[in-house]
């Protein structure tokens, strides 16, 4: 039992805390290497419960990227695109295996709070850590670490980890995503409008307004046009193969869409399109507070690349192997607490 709740500690705590100094990016790279080795060694003698639909979406979707390499215009970055996937279904499959997600966020909670230190610290003046375009902690990117802090907020506060969430918000305060403050207001709206506390119009209002706040505050320009100019172009020419959009934008120099749901349609075309539907049908039947996560990440995707991103593409994929274990497993028991964390009844000989 101390071994179940010690490795997913430990792995959450070294994906959002990794940074190797010289490599392009300090801590994506390094953040993807580490769940190359990682995950691959875990599920050696892992029961894995995942139901078959789940299953054919999110590995279906990795051998059609691995397909697409034999048409896409640079089957290099189509190759990175593929090796990204088949970690996010191994990170998918390896989430099956837990039988709590707790112990995993708390992990990524105690990351992301080092990132927000760090990230106090940069504003002081603090220079060791290279980044781009401000404080960014361990992530290289602030607004990448505003958006992941973002995600690994709303998991903390999912699990009932409110410690661990408050100091995730100095990281997406610093990172200054504008989205990610959107979603994260989404989010608190959601849940207080399902369940309608007594409270709920006064807060929605500050909650509204305090991100209306934040964004203005940032003082950044939208560049709505360019944005509209990349989704547009991924709207009208689907399926072009994994890795493809950097040498086909229109600006020929986004790597991403800037909406993750047109990437996998530009990239992929019915069939991931498809691949994502059969994952989120598998799941229609998933409850419980820590389908905020997905709500939140789902919001964020609207107009950046979590799925691209180690920390909220881990979390998502772990999250979702998760609940499909728990929805196949006989017997889910919902926690006390309020939350869906569930109680496993394993066959006979399992146990």
């Amino acid at each position: 039992m101390r071994k179940q709740r010690c490795v997913p500690i430990l792995l959450g705590f070294l994906i959002a805390t990794i940074n190797v100094p010289g490599w392009s990016s300090g801590a994506i790279e390094a953040q993807w290497t580490l769940l190359s080795v990682a995950l691959p060694i875990l599920l050696l003698r892992a029961r894995v419960l995942v139901p078959p639909l789940a299953c054919v979406a999110v590995w279906g979707l990795t051998a059609y990227g691995l397909v697409s390499l034999t048409w896409t215009v640079s089957p290099l970055d189509g190759l990175e695109r593929v090796w990204h996937l088949a970690i996010l279904a191994c990170a998918f499959t390896w989430g099956s295996t837990l039988r709590d997600v707790r112990p995993l966020v708390l992990g990524l909670g105690a990351g992301v709070a080092v990132s927000s230190a760090l990230a106090i610290a940069q504003l002081a003046g603090f220079d060791s850590v290279k980044t781009i375009h401000g404080p960014a902690g361990l992530f290289y990117n602030p607004v990448l670490m505003s958006e992941a802090a973002s995600i690994v907020l709303v998991a903390c506060v999912a699990v009932r980890a409110p410690l661990w969430a408050l100091a995730c918000l100095p990281a997406v305060l610093i990172g200054q995503s504008r989205i990610a403050f959107v979603a994260l207001a989404v989010t608190g709206l959601a849940y207080m409008w399902t369940h309608r506390r007594p409270w709920f119009v006064p807060a929605a209002f500050a909650l509204a307004s305090g991100a209306a706040a934040l964004i203005l505050g940032t003082g950044k320009t939208w560049h709505l046009d360019q944005r509209v100019d990349l989704w547009l172009t991924a709207i009208v020419s689907p399926n072009n193969g994994a890795g493809s959009f950097y040498f086909l934008s229109p600006t020929g120099r986004s790597v991403h869409v800037h909406n993750d749901y047109l990437e996998v349609w530009y990239e992929f075309g019915l069939v991931g399109i498809t691949c994502i539907g059969l994952l989120a049908w598998s799941l229609r039947r998933a409850r419980g507070p820590e389908l905020y996560i997905f709500e939140t990440c789902g919001l964020v995707a609207l107009a950046s690349f979590p799925l691209a991103q180690p920390v909220p593409a881990f979390v998502i994929s772990c999250l979702a192997g998760w609940f499909s274990s728990q929805l196949r497993v006989a017997g889910v028991v919902s926690d006390p607490r309020g939350s869906s964390l569930p109680e496993r009844r394993l066959p006979a000989g399992r146990q």
